[in-house]
């Protein structure tokens, strides 16, 4: 009893023993019980028994090109400030791994309090980020560095440039509206010019006419000779009235003269 347990990757405490069955309280306080036929079947993991601690690691990536020393005294402290952490066995820092993105190191400690890890570890990750970024210690993260030659870029270019087209069409700029006051006047039509029907010899469009009706010939129009013939004579014989009014006028004229004598 009260002992923390790992079955089948549930982490618990050990509160109840059955004849049947365990029941463990996990670390979100939520109660799993499990039969004894997995017990006997699948791998435990007992944190309490054994030393009277628990080692933890933590794993740590830097850039290439840190100061390694450095890193490993800024672990080294971080984790020996912690108050969760046992001076004895000490912690450690080891580096582990080079590889093409980041120098990667693992931090051993121990505490007590095998149900506590978790806390720990999370602080312990805190501390080291706050750590690093005060002395200047960049923590690696994956990344690749793709070089093109000259053709395969432009081809890339223009392969993007078309699939943009195709997605976004250009649009047409908008005119702004017009100011019916800033508008020229429009501008009077020619009228059309049509040409002259064909006429008949008659000179008479007989058209779609009912049977019987009357067709009357409109008289001819006088051309301009007679017309200013006509004018002349109407002249000549204003005149002549004229002078025939004259005439008379001295004749009743002489005759009073003479009655009057």
């Amino acid at each position: 009893m009260g002992d923390l347990v790992e079955i089948n990757g549930i982490v618990g405490r050990v509160i109840r023993l059955t004849g049947r069955s365990i029941t463990l309280e996990t670390y979100e306080h939520r109660l799993v019980i499990i039969p004894n036929e997995a017990i006997m079947t699948q791998q435990v993991i007992n944190w309490t028994k054994g030393q009277p601690f628990v080692r933890l690691h933590l794993l740590v990536g830097v850039s290439h090109g840190s100061d390694i020393e450095e890193v490993r005294r800024s672990m080294f402290q971080v984790a020996y400030d912690h108050p969760s952490v046992l001076k004895s066995p000490a912690p450690f820092v080891m580096l582990d791994d080079l590889d093409a993105h980041h120098l990667k190191f693992s931090l051993w400690v121990s505490v007590f309090d095998a149900f506590e890890r978790f806390r720990v570890l999370s602080e312990l990750r805190i501390a080291l980020e706050e750590k690093f970024r005060s002395l200047g210690i960049t923590i690696a993260f994956s990344q690749h560095d793709i070089h093109l030659s000259s053709e395969l870029e432009e081809a890339l270019v223009d392969n993007l440039r078309s699939s943009t087209r195709a997605l976004f069409p250009p649009r047409k700029p908008s005119l702004p509206p017009k100011n019916p006051e800033l508008q020229e006047p429009p501008q009077p039509k020619e009228p059309a010019t049509l040409e002259p029907r064909q006429q008949p010899e008659d000179g008479v469009r007989t058209g779609n006419l009912p049977k019987g009706t009357e067709i009357r010939r409109a008289a001819p129009t006088p051309s301009e000779e007679v017309i200013e013939e006509e004018a002349e004579e109407e002249a000549e014989e204003s005149e002549e009235v004229a002078a025939e009014d004259e005439e008379k006028a001295k004749e009743s004229t002489s005759t009073t003269k003479d009655e009057t004598a």
